[in-house]
């Protein structure tokens, strides 16, 4: 007997098998273990019309094949899912997308060839994984009766034919909707992750904006942030248009977002009082030769945000402008102000012009409701406070 004489018993085989299958699948109770047996049940249908196939097959492409390779030369940026039987195929590139994005087997027939395909009645299942991982596909459905050649086509109903909508070119939005300008206008706190990972890939495809494909990326990782983190290389790249160089992008900027968390607070020094303000600019004034006016400024709890030099004099005194200070208080949201100036001549005593300085800070700071704490004056290994004195 040879191999062409097994092929009614095979398909009669196949007949029985997929008869039992209908069966069970429209059963009212089905035990939690027929999922695992329908699998089986696929693998081994599926096994069976591969090997009827290949024995159909001369030495010669198939007729079958060649319509594929036709369909295929119409639609090369697609994917293409071909009917043959009760299965959707899959071939070569096709193949390896599909077994890759869908979980399923990539197997090889006798020529060599890649191959991975489901059952048609999963199509509903399958399809939209393949279009959130940004592909598009094209369906070859049966166009008649089955017999020795089928006439295929690509289908053009409303629910198998799935062709990505082009989506308009985000250079051509309105400047204000642009991610990067929303940013630096709102602050990048106001954009969607979506928005932020546009940022990061810098451009989509031909037919899919940076921020469509972000929605697709985040969409495969079921819109969280801990599971972008969690993806491999090769998970990104199924997503159409992420190449290695974007993939690497935002793999980068997810060690960076890992390796923040584990850095050290930065724990700003606490100037609640006139020795630690002294102790903060020791190492700083007292050494010079000139005066210098600075000004700390605080949070609530008396924490620094920053220190701003106001002024360079000479020896003997340093002209400080109190717009200055008030306007930099502002700037930094600053609610308390410590002021420091260092007297090079080694003399604790203020002058008659660091009391009159004082004076106007004091009466500006509560003009603008910010609390003035101190003014000290640095020495070489000693300092003077207003507020130990009683003078603010």
């Amino acid at each position: 007997m040879n191999e062409k004489q097994f092929i009614p018993i095979l398909k009669e085989t196949r007949r029985a098998i997929y008869a039992e299958f209908e069966k069970w699948s429209n059963a009212t109770y089905r035990p939690k273990k027929m999922d695992d047996v329908n699998s089986k049940i696929y693998d081994a249908i599926h096994a069976i019309d591969e090997l009827v196939r290949e024995i159909q097959e001369s030495e010669e492409e198939s007729p079958m094949m060649k319509q594929y390779r036709e369909l295929k030369a119409k639609h090369p940026d697609a994917i293409l899912l071909f009917r043959c039987g009760d299965f959707y195929e899959s071939w070569e590139d096709d193949a390896k997308v599909c077994a890759h994005v869908l979980g399923i087997t990539l197997t090889e027939n006798r020529s060599g060839k890649r191959m991975a395909g489901f059952p048609h009645h999963a199509l509903d299942i399958y399809l939209p994984k393949l279009v959130r991982a940004g592909y598009r596909i094209a369906i070859c459905d049966q166009l008649e009766a089955p017999k020795k050649v089928v006439k295929r086509g690509i289908t053009n109903s409303k629910d198998h034919r799935i062709m990505r909508t082009t989506s308009l070119p985000i250079s051509c939005w309105a400047a204000e909707d642009i991610p990067a300008i929303k940013g630096e206008n709102l602050g990048y706190e106001a954009l969607t992750n979506a928005e932020l990972l546009s940022i990061i890939i810098g451009s989509g495809t031909q037919d899919c904006n940076a921020v469509e494909t972000s929605r697709i990326i985040l969409n495969q990782c079921g819109n969280n942030l801990a599971q972008l983190a969690k993806a491999s290389p090769q998970d990104l790249a199924t997503v159409r248009g992420l190449g290695k160089v974007k993939v690497s992008r935002i793999l980068a900027c997810m060690e960076l977002g890992k390796r923040r968390e584990s850095e050290p607070q930065d724990v700003k020094p606490e100037l609640s009082t006139a020795t630690r303000v002294y102790n903060h600019y020791r190492m700083r004034l007292c050494d010079l030769d000139h005066e210098e006016f600075w000004v700390s400024y605080l949070n609530t709890n008396y924490r620094l945000i920053k220190d701003v030099r106001i002024s360079i004099g000479g020896i003997t005194e340093t002209a400080v402008d109190v717009r200055v200070i008030m306007r930099e208080a502002v700037l930094c949201n600053a609610t308390i102000i410590v002021c420091v100036h260092n007297h090079p001549s080694g003399r604790l005593s203020p002058s008659k012009y660091d009391d009159q300085l004082t004076t106007s800070i004091k009466n500006a700071s509560q003009t603008m409701r910010i609390h003035f704490q101190d003014h000290v004056i640095v020495t070489d290994g000693a300092y003077y406070s207003y507020h130990k004195n009683g003078k603010i």
